[in-house]
Order: structure tokens, then sequence, then C-alpha cells
């Protein structure tokens, strides 16, 4: 008997679902936005992005993107030396944030049939990076032991002479441009359940390049970054005020 009325209750669930939601997506020609965060191998980063249809396979977007990156030896810990609620990062010499203006393409592997199948894309994208450079700053105290002041990393400030990390906003007067450019390739797998519902997870890499050396870290400067990332979006398909000339054509496989 609990077994019977199991069955018909999730028979019931079933098609309660079945008739509340989609069974067929058409997307083809929806225009969409949205925004993402990113955390990868060497910092983290947001985004928004505004694209169209192409055709049924082939979507282009535009995005704009702020990211971090840092060093992966730059490390926080404890001071040994003082006993302090605050880490220090021994070794740091500035923090990098970068702003990117990008075009990309999607291209549809795995097409979504319904609300339980995934869409399946490949990603890519390139444009124009515009990085800032901070300096980081130090609480310290001198050899003696006679006085504190703030100062920046240099190869004779022994760790024992740092108390903490100074304010973030202390160096933001230093902060130097530097330009440059990037590209992406990734995977995205999208599963909204609703046919006008965008929300994917998206892995990739990036590679990024500057014309001026990068230091992060005391005694290492480079002009590149490449990285793996895992990105996380949520947005909506919405209709095209364009009316692409596709959606009066039959599709083609």
């Amino acid at each position: 008997m609990i077994k019977k009325t199991f069955l018909i209750l999730a028979s019931l669930l079933w098609i309660s679902i079945a008739w509340s939601q989609p069974l067929n997506f058409q997307r083809s020609f929806l225009d969409f936005f949205s925004i993402g965060a990113r955390v990868s191998t060497n910092g983290w980063g947001l985004s928004f992005r505004k694209g169209f249809s192409v055709n049924r396979y082939t979507r282009r977007y535009y995005a704009i993107e702020i990211t971090s990156i840092k060093d992966p030896r730059s490390i926080k810990f404890s001071n040994p030396y003082y006993i302090t609620p605050e880490n220090i990062f021994y070794g740091k010499v500035n923090d990098f944030f970068d702003l990117r203006v990008s075009y990309g393409r999607q291209n549809i592997l795995v097409e979504k049939k319904d609300r339980r199948s995934l869409e399946i894309r490949i990603i890519s994208s390139f444009g124009p990076a515009l990085g800032f450079a901070k300096p980081v700053y130090y609480n310290a105290i001198d050899k003696t032991g006679s006085y504190t002041y703030e100062t920046k990393f240099t190869e004779d400030l022994l760790l024992q002479q740092i108390l903490n990390m100074a304010p973030f906003y202390k160096g933001l007067d230093e902060i130097k441009p530097n330009f440059g450019g990037y590209g992406k390739i990734g995977i995205s797998f999208e599963h909204a359940k609703t046919e006008h519902g965008l929300s994917s997870l998206e892995v990739g890499a990036t590679f990024t390049a500057y014309l001026l050396p990068v230091q992060l870290i005391y005694g290492h400067r480079q002009n590149f970054f490449v990285n793996l990332y895992i990105e996380y979006r949520l947005g909506k398909f919405y209709p095209s005020r364009v009316r692409h000339k596709e959606k009066t054509q039959p599709n083609e496989h």
C-alpha cells in the first residue's frame, strides 16, 4: 500500500512539474545579459555580459570584467614575533587589479531541449586590459625598537620589524596603469529550468599579457599571467529587438 501510494504521488509530482515547465526551449533568437563571479588560480573576478543570437548555434557578446591578480607565493600568515590579530604578506610589493573589455563568442555543442537538459557551449573571447598596480605598505618598527613607521617592502626590512599591514587606502595615490590584452577559452554548462532563465557554470583558462613587467612579490617581475578559473553566472534571455533573417528560414543542421 505504501509503495503504491508513493508511486502515485511521484507520478502526480512529475506530471505537475512537466506541465508547469516548458518542454521545448526556443532560444535561437533571444538576446541575453548575465553577471558572473569567478575564482581562479591567481585571484578573483566579477563580470557583466551583454550578448545576442547570431543563429541557432552561435551567440556573440561583449563583456566588462574587473579582476584581481595575485602571486601564488603571496602567503598570508601570522608574524611569529608578535601577538597580533592581523596577518601579513611578507615580501608583497603591489596589489594588482585590471579592467577588461572584451568581445566573445559562444558556440553551442549540445542544445538545451527541455528543462532537465544541459546546454553545453564553448566560450572564447579577447580584448584589451588595463591594469592598476597599487603599492603595499607595512606598519613597521625600527631596528632599535624606538619608533614605528609606514614603509614599502625592501630587502632590508626584517620580518621581526613588521607589526602588520597598513590600511588598503595607503598607496592609492601612487597607482600606476599598465596596458595589455587578454584572451579566454572555456566551456559552459547552462542548466536554467525556464526558457528565459540563465544559470550556468563555466570553467576555463585565461591568458593576460602587459606591456610593462608587473611586480607582485619582491624580486620577481613578469609580463604574462596564465590561470585556470571557475565561474558561476546568472542572467536572463529576452526577445531581440533585431529580427534576424535566419528566424524566417528553416533551421540547417
